[in-house]
């Protein structure tokens, strides 16, 4: 049902995302009716409207995850698999289980994976730099950082392999800090950090299942990322409007900006910050 009151999932054609093929998909990454409930749980905890639904904006301001990096919104609009803006129970489980059953290696390896369009596990010394600015969202890298890439080329040939990538993210987290930190931070506020590090340690074996690479597929093909004034964007999916995810991010604060100057013409619109916690966003593990 549309998160109306009940605390478990049944399977209901009325509502996109809760049909018998998405039970079929939540046993297909080893999850038990018990599991799927706490996520229902999690889910409904995020549906304000109770229509089944999720607006993915709505979803980053719960988590408190609008400032954190690019990389947010990039796995976020990963989530909405088929570009609708809003995000279904289905999508919802998929997509979290995704994220936060991946190692600290496996996060590396996404990162890097976003930057190597052409299959090769290699990229120049300037793409991991690139790479680098995109998780963080800025140029302005620190100098622990910048050494850190610099030292990356042993051989001085210009071209780091995707295993060398990965064993230095393992050593210095710093390269990929604010991507650790928002696995993080999901993991506490969904089902909570106990639940995933009893999952992860089967991690290997389920998504080395043929089943599930299936199930997940649609993300093996990404397009080159373009170079921004600010850091590089990320390969964007398009939704039906022929708009990304992360442009309609930038329509909403467009929009509010112009709402707000109509409402107030003679005065500079500004944005505070609210320091209020949604219920939502509110950390709750186990039962």
């Amino acid at each position: 049902m549309g998160c109306g009151g009940s605390n478990s999932f049944h399977v209901n054609t009325k509502y996109p995302g809760q049909d018998a093929k998405a039970m079929e998909d939540f046993k297909t990454i080893e999850l038990t009716p018990s599991e799927v409930n706490k996520f229902y749980q999690a889910f409904c905890k995020f549906d304000v409207m109770k229509d089944g639904t999720i607006e993915l904006a709505e979803f980053l301001i719960q988590l408190k995850l609008t400032n954190s990096t690019k990389i947010a919104k990039e796995v976020f609009g990963d989530m909405d698999r088929d570009g609708d803006g809003d995000l279904n129970f289905r999508e919802f489980v998929l997509c979290v289980w995704k994220y936060l059953m991946r190692t600290k290696e496996s996060v590396a390896s996404f990162a890097f994976d976003m930057f190597d369009t052409d299959n090769s596990s290699t990229l120049t010394i300037e793409e991991i730099e690139e790479m680098v600015m995109f998780v963080y969202g800025t140029r302005d890298l620190s100098k622990n950082v910048k050494k850190v890439i610099k030292d990356l080329d042993t051989n001085a040939d210009g071209k780091i392999v995707k295993e060398e990538f990965i064993s230095a993210a393992k050593r210095f987290p710093a390269l990929l800090f604010p991507a650790f930190e928002m696995q993080n931070s999901m993991r506490k506020a969904i089902l909570g950090e106990s639940f995933w590090q009893r999952k992860t340690r089967h991690a290997d074996k389920i998504l080395a299942k043929e089943s599930v690479k299936k199930l997940f597929a649609h993300n093996k093909q990404r397009e080159k990322a373009p170079r921004h004034e600010d850091g590089p964007e990320p390969p964007r999916k398009r939704n039906k409007n022929n708009t990304s995810q992360v442009e309609e991010f930038e329509d909403i604060d467009k929009e509010e900006e112009e709402e707000s100057k109509s409402k107030k013409p003679s005065k500079k619109h500004t944005t505070k910050k609210s320091n209020k916690v949604s219920p939502a966003a509110e950390e709750y593990d186990e039962d």
